[in-house]
């Protein structure tokens, strides 16, 4: 049945010759990457199956069953470099104030819809939930700390918010849409040098406000243990000690953690495979943009 669906929208040819769960995975494989285009910086993998258990992922899906008239499909994470920000990401900014900010901010809400990038926000966020306790500035954390016995010279080899924050600029770690949807347009037509990253910008705004989304692990008690891309500020910030400290994490509590970025279940009638081929294009096209802004603002180290 889903052979017949991506044979209805073109994506398999009539001639293809397999068995249907060959011919499907590469039918999904085939329109994503038409998608999405040559992706430069994010790196994902696609898997299909007709239930949770030939996916590989059953206990994602608990209350799954065979006689379920839906398919499964998965994005699991596939490893890319570490790229910096600073040198492009400072340029923007002081050839047009505020925009460096606002690509950011834009930067880690598509990844919020797609696939999570680890930033410095983000990666403030890990140290938050792993090294502070729940803290969130210096105090807290000193207090909590304290009350757990720790002296003074442990604290002085401990990963401490004022530490972790004083290796980058303020709107770094709290970026905001400092321009919005007009003012864009006006750097986009008006400022050759900064015009590509303000017009992905708008692409970006204009795909999240399509519904642009691909699936997430929402509801299925596991994050993933990955991100998507992996953008430090410089090679002398600590994110790449943060981000060893959350893998080493997770490897002690690996049941709670997983190497998917997302999965779901769709509808296999008509209906319902167009909705979800419609908002998943969507997603992979805010992917794509995501992808072209990342090429904007960052390089590899």
């Amino acid at each position: 049945m889903l052979a017949l669906r991506w044979l209805e929208i073109g994506e398999l040819p009539e001639s293809a010759i397999g068995l249907p769960p060959t011919l499907v995975q590469q039918a999904l494989v085939t329109w994503i990457n038409r998608m999405v285009g040559q992706l430069q910086h994010i790196g994902f993998e696609a898997h299909v199956a007709a239930s949770p258990v030939a996916l590989g992922y059953g206990s994602l899906f608990p209350d799954a069953s065979e006689d379920d008239d839906q398919w499964y499909w998965a994005i699991q994470s596939e490893q890319v470099e570490w790229l910096g920000m600073k040198d492009r990401l400072t340029r923007i900014e002081t050839l047009c104030p505020g925009l460096g900010e606002t690509a950011l901010y834009w930067l880690q809400r598509a990844s919020g819809r797609t696939l999570y990038a680890l930033t410095p926000q983000s990666a403030r966020d890990l140290c938050e939930y792993i090294h502070w306790q729940g803290s969130s500035d210096q105090a807290e954390w000193l207090d909590e700390m304290r009350s757990m016995g720790m002296t003074d010279e442990d604290l002085g080899d401990a990963i401490s918010p004022d530490w972790y924050d004083g290796h980058f600029p303020n709107w770094v770690l709290r970026a905001k849409p400092v321009l919005d949807e007009e003012a864009l347009s006006r750097i986009q037509s008006s400022m050759p040098e900064v015009a590509p990253v303000a017009a992905v910008l708008l692409d970006i705004e204009q795909l999240m406000a399509d519904g642009g989304q691909l699936p997430g692990l929402d509801g299925m008690e596991v994050e993933s243990v990955y991100f998507g891309a992996y953008l430090r500020w410089d090679a002398d910030d600590p994110m790449d000690r943060v981000f060893d400290d959350f893998i080493e994490y997770a490897n002690c509590a690996s049941d709670g953690y997983t190497d998917l970025f997302g999965a779901g279940a769709v509808p296999l009638d008509a209906e319902g495979f167009h909705v979800w081929l419609h908002k998943t294009g969507l997603g992979l096209q805010l992917l794509s943009s995501l992808d072209r802004l990342i090429a904007l603002i960052a390089e590899p180290l």
